[in-house]
């Protein structure tokens, strides 16, 4: 059970536990610029973690490029080697196709 106090969302105005700047948490969550994606991913603030600047992720993609059509890597095989998940390699290659049909 929450212990957080029961307020009216500003977003949705269901009257639900507070998460913060007025909103409930299924509002905080999908607020715009919840997800930042420059930040690190890491277990704790200062952990080492993995940039998800847009040039980078840009590099990444090209490496999984180059991985899966040059090499005839696996979409498993290149994520493993780029030190990916699977569930991103297979963004990847959507934005890749995406790419090709443009």
């Amino acid at each position: 059970m929450s212990r957080r106090p029961i307020r009216r969302c500003t977003r949705c105005t269901r009257d639900r536990p507070h998460r913060a700047l007025g909103l409930c948490d299924s509002c905080y969550t999908r607020r715009p610029g919840a997800r930042r994606y420059d930040a690190p991913i890491g277990a704790a603030p200062g952990a080492p973690g993995v940039l998800r600047s847009a040039e980078v992720i840009a590099g990444r993609v090209e490496d999984y490029r180059e991985l899966t059509r040059e090499m005839r890597l696996s979409k498993k095989a290149a994520a493993a080697r780029l030190g990916i998940s699977y569930k991103t390699a297979l963004r990847y290659e959507q934005r890749l196709r995406a790419e090709a049909a443009a």
